[in-house]
């Protein structure tokens, strides 16, 4: 999202983001789900704000490498092993792979930290509607 929203609809009321029954909070590095926390190793955490914050985007392989192990060079075993564990825990279907490219976090994330939640939701809807 490169562009800016104005002051009027900042605000620190939502600090998290949601999809499905999962609400991210980056600020406190905490996954969870239905006001349970659900444990995940901090790699996996960052892969999935990485994901999430580029929801229904094409995320490469090589950028979530460089992310997830900067200046260290690991196998794609290693990214592949740790979205299998994110699918087991936000579901099958959330995360697509785009074979020989990367994966797209494809459920639908209903909020992001910093903005007004209504503010969010016509945003969303402008987006849906220049599709």
């Amino acid at each position: 999202m490169g562009s800016r929203f104005s002051n009027e609809n900042q605000t620190r009321s939502s600090s998290a983001y949601r999809f499905g029954t999962f609400e991210h909070r980056p600020e406190d590095r905490r996954l969870s789900r239905h006001d349970r926390e659900v444990r995940l190793q901090p790699r996996a955490l960052d892969a999935l704000l990485c994901l999430v914050r580029n929801a229904q985007h094409l995320v490469s392989k090589q950028a979530l490498m460089t992310t997830l192990w900067p200046s260290v060079h690991v196998s794609e075993a290693n990214l592949t092993n740790l979205i299998g564990d994110l699918r087991k825990i936000v579901g099958r279907n959330a995360i697509r792979t785009v074979s020989k490219h990367g994966y797209r976090f494809e459920s639908p994330v209903l909020d992001e930290p910093g903005i007004r939640p209504s503010a969010y939701e016509k945003f969303l809807r402008a987006n849906e509607l220049a599709a």
